[in-house]
């Protein structure tokens, strides 16, 4: 199916975020196949249809498109991109997070998509939008366009008197629908992969967890990440000002690689955190069940 001025197009599947989910669980399953040692005529198919799987790239304008209809000729033009008609939700930017790792998509590629794609991301969808963009915003190295993402994501949708999320940004200066959806598990869960993704740097790979440089909200002195689940054990994750804590709670050691394939001390459950310099560690870091 089509998004947007795209959805005259039924039953194509020519969007972003479709095409991007279909490659990426494709090659994913295929790869899951090879690791298992059971590789068959089926996951050599699944891994043929995931290399095809077409991401439409604009090579003009060097971004990757929406979509594409008779109207809206490679996902430009009509009056789909627009003030008034405006792109929801954040299909392109998922190309870029949660699936760039899979999908290999250039730090260029990123910042093509995410300069043209966010400002024209519908407003009253924050729950759902502003997360995604904290994220790679804050991937791009861009951490004052992430803080304002990230405002709108905390406040945006949610009211008053137990502060739930609403599914739309009901304030009236705000464009959209205005309906109540009671609570918006998807408003939840965009806000806390914008802490743990997005600020605290975390990403979950084929090769471990891998670390990308975090960095503190406005006016937070120190972020803590409890207990996060991982390979068969738990990891407390401390970010400061200057420093970054990983502290394996239990489970089967872990060892830390970081981008020039220097290796640290393993982290032995119960055993002292290692203790990351933000400025001068080289990220991305990896850590991985110990070889």
């Amino acid at each position: 199916m089509g998004s947007g001025c795209g959805s005259e197009n039924p039953g194509v599947a020519d969007d972003a975020q479709m095409n991007g989910v279909v490659k990426a669980s494709l090659l994913l399953a295929a790869a899951a196949a090879r690791l298992l040692d059971n590789v068959t005529a089926r996951s050599r198919l699944w891994d043929a249809v995931g290399r095809n799987t077409v991401l439409l790239y604009n090579a003009s304008h060097q971004h990757h498109d929406q979509f594409t209809s008779p109207t809206c000729p490679d996902g430009w033009g009509g009056s789909h991109y627009t003030t008034s008609h405006t792109v929801c939700p954040s299909d392109v930017e998922h190309l870029i997070y949660p699936l760039g790792d899979v999908l290999n998509t250039s730090a260029a590629d990123a910042r093509a998509d995410a300069e043209l794609f966010i400002p024209l991301t519908c407003r009253e969808n924050a729950g759902m939008t502003t997360p995604i963009h904290t994220i790679v915003w804050l991937q791009l190295g861009e951490p004052a366009l992430a803080q304002a993402e990230f405002n709108r994501s905390m406040h945006a949708a949610c009211y008053g008197p137990f502060h739930v999320r609403n599914e739309v940004d009901k304030h009236a200066d705000i464009p959209g629908g205005h309906f109540d959806n009671t609570h918006f598990l998807t408003g939840d869960g965009g806000y806390l992969q914008a802490l743990l993704n997005g600020w605290g740097g975390l990403r979950v790979t084929a090769g471990g967890l891998k670390l990308l440089r975090p960095v503190l909200p406005e006016s937070v002195g120190q972020l803590r990440l409890r207990r996060i689940a991982w390979r068969g054990g738990h990891l407390t994750v401390t970010v400061g000002a200057e420093t970054q804590a990983l502290a394996l709670l239990d489970g089967p050691p872990l060892c830390l690689t970081d981008a020039n394939g220097e290796n640290s001390e393993p982290l032995a459950p119960g055993g002292p955190a290692a203790q990351l310099d933000i400025r001068s560690f080289a990220y991305p870091g990896l850590l991985a069940s110990c070889a």
